[in-house]
């Protein structure tokens, strides 16, 4: 993995394990259901993940500063990505 994104990952890292803990709050709870979500796009199938998380960036985008999350994914494992979609 290139540093820069590294160092991005690092920054997003400690913000991303605050918003999993268990809490009442609903912007923490789409947190939680957009990393499980998220992560749960290894196991689509190659040709539907595209739209998958073009769904799932729609149904999120009302969380305060998550661009920078969205912007990681999709430059990592979505469109431009530094590895094959079939991984």
């Amino acid at each position: 993995m290139p540093l820069s994104q590294w160092k991005r990952q690092k920054q997003l890292s400690p913000r991303l394990k605050d918003c999993l803990s268990a809490h009442d709050d609903p912007n923490e709870i789409d947190i939680r259901n957009l990393y499980k979500k998220t992560a749960a796009l290894a196991f689509m199938p190659p040709t539907a993940v595209k739209d998958l998380w073009s769904q799932t960036t729609d149904e999120y985008d009302t969380i305060n500063g998550i661009s920078p999350f969205f912007d990681y994914v999709t430059e990592t494992w979505i469109e431009d990505s530094l590895f094959d979609i079939s991984l």
